[in-house]
């Protein structure tokens, strides 16, 4: 890389910084929509979507899609597709969207718990190759605004059930637990069936995962 180059790029960078300033104050998610579309118009796209995939399991997960046409995004790509790509954290790729000429799915990380994946559309044609670079700069501080924003909506559970949660999180089994908090297993087992309520899971597991990253901030 010649020095004209290094230079350009790290210009590059410094233009960033306002941007990444702006996505650290973000505290909701209509301030993340305002943002990606500020970002829209500074690289002269036509919409700037955003899908954040909390994890479950391998092929389980919560989405939430930020934007303004979230709906075109969720009834025309499969959802499934997309959080694969996240997982494996393919390269950018094409998709095909009603009204759009170009339109890119691009898969970001850099946040423990959460992934996500960038929709850009644009009426011209752009440089998948930059458009993944400017990305992997933003890209986790998106995904961190995110996750800032759901972390809000703490789940409201007990001392007692917050106990029992965090050594299920270890392995322990209810038995175990009631050893280690002087409880009857039945008691840790009522507090464990609270907190799946509580996390709206399937299961114990599912509840432990909810809870670890609802309270990682």
């Amino acid at each position: 890389m010649t020095n004209n180059n290094l230079e350009s790029t790290f210009a590059d960078i410094l233009s960033f910084k306002p941007l990444i300033n702006k996505a650290e104050r973000i505290h909701s998610l209509t301030q993340i929509e305002e943002w990606l579309s500020e970002v829209a118009t500074i690289t002269q796209c036509n919409s700037i979507h955003m899908i954040g995939f909390q994890p479950l399991s391998p092929t389980s997960y919560h989405h939430h899609i930020v934007g303004t046409h979230c709906r075109d995004i969720e009834e025309e790509t499969s959802l499934d597709l997309i959080y694969e790509n996240c997982r494996e954290y393919c390269s950018a790729y094409s998709i095909d969207l009603k009204g759009c000429a170009h339109a890119l799915a691009i898969p970001i990380r850099g946040v423990s718990g959460i992934l996500g994946s960038i929709f850009i559309t644009s009426s011209a044609f752009f440089s998948s190759q930059q458009q993944e670079w400017y990305w992997s700069i933003l890209g986790p501080h998106l995904l961190l605004a995110l996750k800032r924003c759901l972390s809000k909506e703490r789940i409201n559970i007990t001392k007692r059930e917050r106990d029992c949660i965090l050594w299920a999180s270890e392995g322990k089994t209810s038995w175990e637990i009631s050893q280690i908090l002087g409880i009857s297993e039945r008691t840790v087992n009522f507090h464990l069936s609270n907190c799946i309520i509580k996390t709206n899971s399937a299961n114990r597991q599912q509840a432990i995962v909810k809870y670890l990253f609802n309270h990682s901030l």
